[in-house]
């Protein structure tokens, strides 16, 4: 029998959040619901100037070994215009003209494969044809927000590369820190980031910016653990934005400016076609779930 051959698979995550008084049952109706509406409801947005993105199927699947269930289909992006007319030039006549435009249609598409796992709160998009997954998160912000449940509030983040809190954390100095941040449906985290979660949950806090500069002394003192520098920023990686920090990374350097805006994190892993979709479902529960399994 021929083996059958691996390849690298490489995607994006997007963080989808539901903050609702629903029981654990009933979220993850809820969250399928979410991309079902989507689905029926033929729904498409814009993420770029003419160029729109759509859900346009959906399958759900249990994985074979790990019985995890979630779901997988395609999404796309193409040409749209949204006016009834729009502009053209007839080759034939070497002129311009005014045409009746198909609203019915988006043009020139490009597809990829998509995966949601309700126990995770994960949407991940594979990276292929040029979709990425800041255009997926603009899709799905503006897009969910049109069938969510109106009793509950859903909130969407990129999974954003973690060096970013490193590179932070490793300066010579930090300066000022401003970051925004909502609570997490009880992700895997450290022991300060899940302190500053919880506070944040018994406050019933459902969003929270911080901005915190320093005092006379010039520097934030980063010696001590803390939730609301390191645990603030740890949650900003998964479940918010990295707004400003303003450090000075070695002795003697200029002032430096970094934000999280398009640091979005880029998974890989090894499978084969068979097996991509159960894996990466495997990786996702591990890396946000491993505690809560």
């Amino acid at each position: 029998m021929a083996q059958v051959k691996e390849r690298k698979y490489f995607f994006q995550v997007i963080n989808v959040k539901l903050q609702t008084k629903k029981s654990k049952e009933e979220k993850i109706n809820a969250y399928y619901k979410l991309f079902d509406d989507l689905i029926e409801s033929k729904i498409h947005k814009r993420v770029a100037e003419n160029k729109h993105m759509i859900l346009y199927s959906g399958v759900k699947r249990t994985t074979y070994l790990t019985g995890i269930d979630y779901m997988y289909g395609s999404i796309g992006k193409g040409i749209y215009f949204e006016q009834e007319e729009i502009n053209s030039i007839s080759i034939s006549k070497s002129k311009s003209e005014r045409i009746k435009n198909d609203l019915d249609r988006i043009t020139g598409t490009k597809q990829t494969t998509y995966l949601f796992i309700p126990g995770a709160h994960r949407f991940c998009v594979l990276l292929k044809f040029g979709i990425t997954g800041h255009e997926t998160y603009k899709f799905l912000k503006s897009a969910l927000s049109t069938v969510v449940d109106k009793s509950d509030i859903v909130e969407i983040e990129t999974e954003k590369d973690p060096k970013l809190v490193e590179e932070i954390f490793k300066a010579f100095k930090i300066h000022s820190i401003d970051y925004t941040i909502s609570y997490t449906n009880d992700d895997t985290m450290s022991e300060i980031a899940t302190a500053f979660d919880l506070r944040l949950k018994r406050l019933q806090l459902g969003k929270i910016n911080v901005k915190a500069e320093a005092d006379h002394n010039g520097e934030i003192n980063t010696v001590d653990e803390d939730e609301i520098i390191k645990g603030g920023l740890e949650l900003a990686t998964s479940n918010g934005t990295i707004n400003k920090v303003v450090i000075t990374k070695n002795r003697g350097e200029l002032k430096k400016t970094i934000s999280s805006e398009d640091k979005i994190k880029t998974f890989e892993i090894l499978a084969n076609e068979d097996n991509f979709k159960d894996a990466i479902v495997v990786i996702l529960m591990k890396n946000y779930r491993e505690k809560n399994i």
